[in-house]
């Protein structure tokens, strides 16, 4: 009944327990089609993902009937014991969000909550491992500490229901790896107790389900209806340069003055603290800036404050992507192509955060490859068409990890049983006996592990694991995958000064002497690179220089590439038969400035450049001789095939500058001849040939350099605060 006494009609809330059904017909009055979907299906205690757009509310729908079985196991079981529901989330921030969104259904029902990561204190650690609550949030890398904990092992044994939240941040990378791993490993110790978790998972965007169902290892998935309708424009603000820096910088002031509140986003913390900069310069704007780099203290008074609405702009970068729900949120500007469809209609979803609402989302296109780019990806987006996961298949530090872990899980472990508990895991299932034993070997030859092995015909099932003194150590050292990032100074050889510093992986993709970069508004050459320096010299002009923070940018896949190159063929084939090109271009989510735009750029483009079906190989000379192979072919492939086109010219002439983007590939020569020997040795290439030649030529670059020494550290081969000089470095990788 409700207030009045009148009898509610039957609704999914009626298969709730009556103290969950009472706070929901309470706080939303009648079930919303994601919750109508959703809640019979996780009653049904099976292993289930669902996929509902942003501000959805779906985190509810999948509490709600958890919050009714926790009660339910309750009132048939007094001695249950907590942690009863584990809630593990990618981003530490979620937890703040959830945690307040949570704790009131929690308070409301006699449920304890509490949140572990990596910044809770001691003194809480050890007060939820004394007294656990019924339901912790926690991250994926918190997962792996508590595994091997003593007393939180034990209260381990009774979680019932897992719940992952954002799948579609984890499953690309090796902290997906590392969790299904873990997730494995979690249902073992539960299993011990008797007990079967229901494992849910909760996403917003994801291209593959099936891929996706696979890695959780659930059977079911909900893709709900979609409720609410996304409004995005690409637009393209003056022209590219200074001036049409000045265009966009009072575009996006007019955007934001005419919003309630805005979400801006860009793809590098570089851009982020820059436009906040010039945002705050019009004082008539409150303007706050969120990225990874800035403190914890720093992030939480900034999301305060934007909720209390006493900021009206916010700059931020993926640290607000997820679904924190702050502020008033009418607007979502990109500045910049977002790179990928799921970022769009992640980003953009941001906006309008509720049912029946309008995601709002402008682009702001920085240059012609840019424009296409954004153009190509908001049609995309507006068609549903995201990018699949493209998961990790055995990564070989992932699994020395896991392993040591099982031999922390237990005293002593039969190599078998770790072997089959770890193909469980998704990203694991293609391993073979030999990789397995192999991992297990190099383990106990860099002293982490006991392997005992006794004569037998099978080789891991007459092998036991033992941990020693250092297993701990080298596992806890280990609980993140993100690599620590080493810096270079940038040294001015004109006057001997320090001008900025260059994170390691960006000198790794381009650290060549010969290539141009950017940095703080001005164009460098790379001189000499040296273990902790980059020597360099100033140059005029930003015209083929790279900006410093690409090494922080995200890929473009093929799919987005070829659209681009699609949207190319048709335009250049209408201007060609003096068709209506201007028509076709604004089929395209774009602005009529956009469009004329987009069409002067294919006019002075007279032919040179990719498409879908065309390749286009420019040669010319500047400063040097160059090479331009004008590919749609996406950041991945480019980059593959251009370094194995570069490793096979410098083995025959000197080296050869490269740089790659989604949609060329440049090479910077001596001489013309060089020239030539580029284009012969790319027509000649075949494509079983370019994994070959990269495994020779890679362990010589930065690029390998900086991956073996991430996964050296992780195996424990280098100490973890080591700086090894590049020769010291070299001998290793041969070794």
């Amino acid at each position: 009944m409700d207030d009045r006494g009148q009898t509610r009609p039957e609704t999914v809330f009626t298969l709730l327990e009556p103290e969950v059904r009472k706070l929901a017909e309470g706080r939303f009055g009648t079930p919303t089609k994601v919750q109508e979907q959703v809640i019979p299906a996780v009653l049904a205690s099976k292993g289930l993902l669902v996929i509902s757009e942003t501000g959805s509310g779906k985190t509810e729908s999948v509490m709600l009937p958890l919050f009714s079985l926790w009660l339910k196991e309750a009132k048939a079981d007094r001695q249950r014991k907590p942690i009863s529901i584990l809630y593990i989330t990618p981003l530490r921030s979620l937890n703040r969000d959830l945690l307040a969104r949570l704790k009131w259904w929690a308070d409301q029902l006699g449920m304890g909550i509490s949140v572990r990561h990596g910044d809770t204190s001691g003194y809480e650690r050890q007060m939820q491992a004394q007294n656990p609550d019924d339901l912790m949030i926690s991250t994926p890398e918190t997962l792996q500490a508590i595994l091997v904990g003593k007393l939180m092992k034990e209260h381990l044994k009774n979680v019932r229901h897992i719940i992952v939240d954002e799948v579609h941040e984890l499953v690309d990378s090796k902290r997906g790896v590392q969790l299904a791993a873990g997730l494995e490993r979690l249902k073992q110790l539960t299993r011990t107790a008797g007990i079967e978790p229901q494992v849910v998972g909760i996403s917003a965007t994801i291209g593959d389900p099936e891929e996706i169902k696979k890695f959780l290892g659930v059977g079911q998935a909900i893709d709900t209806e979609r409720s609410r309708t996304m409004d995005v424009t690409v637009d393209y603000p003056g022209n590219a340069g200074l001036d049409g820096s000045v265009a966009r910088l009072e575009f996006l002031t007019e955007a934001v003055k005419g919003s309630k509140q805005t979400l801006v986003f860009t793809n590098t913390r570089e851009t982020a603290e820059t436009l906040s900069s010039r945002l705050k310069e019009q004082r008539h704007v409150a303007t706050e800036t969120h990225h990874s780099s800035l403190s914890r203290e720093v992030r939480i008074k900034v999301e305060e404050n934007f909720k209390q609405g006493q900021v009206k702009a916010l700059v931020c970068t993926s640290s607000l992507e997820l679904g924190i729900d702050i502020g008033n949120i009418d607007l979502v500007v990109q500045y910049g192509s977002p790179r990928q469809v799921a970022k769009l209609v992640q980003r953009v979803g941001r906006s309008g955060h509720s049912m029946g609402k309008v995601s709002k989302g402008i682009v702001i296109a920085v240059d012609p490859d840019d424009l296409f780019e954004a153009a190509a990806i908001a049609k995309l987006a507006l068609a549903g068409r995201l990018e699949n996961n493209v998961m990790r298949k055995l990564p070989w530090d992932i699994l020395a990890h896991q392993i040591a872990g099982l031999a922390l899980d237990q005293y002593e472990v039969a190599g078998n049983a770790a072997y089959e508990l770890l193909r469980k895991a998704y990203p694991f299932q293609g391993m073979s006996a030999d990789d397995f034993l192999q991992a297990c070997l190099f383990l106990q030859e860099l002293g982490h592990l006991w392997v005992n092995r006794q004569a037998g015909n099978d080789a891991l099932a007459a092998m036991a694991l033992k941990r020693k003194g250092k297993t701990f150590v080298f596992y806890n050292e280990n609980l993140s995958t993100i690599p620590d990032s080493k810096t270079y100074r940038v040294i001015d050889t004109y006057t001997g000064q320090a001008v900025a510093s260059l994170d390691a992986e960006f000198i790794a993709l381009n650290g060549y002497p010969g290539m141009a970069f950017i940095v703080k508004g001005q164009a460098w050459r790379i001189l000499e690179v040296t273990d902790n320096r980059i020597m360099a010299e100033p140059l005029e002009g930003l015209e083929g220089a790279i900006p410093a923070w690409e090494g922080e940018m995200i890929p473009v896949p093929m799919a987005v590439a070829m659209e681009v190159g699609r949207m190319r063929r048709e335009i250049k084939a209408r201007l060609d038969a003096g068709l209506d090109a201007m028509g076709f271009i604004r089929s395209y989510p774009v602005t009529k400035r956009s469009a004329a735009a987009m069409l002067e750029a294919m006019r002075k483009q007279d032919g040179m450049m990719g498409t879908d079906q065309q390749l286009v190989i420019e040669q010319g000379m500047e400063d040097a001789p160059y090479v331009v192979i004008h590919s749609c072919w996406g950041s991945t492939v480019n980059e593959t095939i251009g370094r194995a086109v570069a490793a096979l010219v410098s083995a025959r002439l000197d080296s050869v500058g490269f740089k790659a983007d989604p949609y060329r590939m440049l090479f910077r020569l001596k001489s013309r001849a060089d020239a030539e020997e580029v284009i012969k040795v790319f027509e000649g290439i075949k494509p079983g040939a370019v994994r070959k030649v990269l495994e020779v030529a890679l362990p010589n670059e930065e690029l390998f350099a900086w991956h073996f020494t991430h996964v050296a550290k992780r195996f424990g081969i280098i100490s973890k605060d080591a700086d090894m000089p590049t020769a010291r470095l070299r001998k290793a990788i041969r070794a």
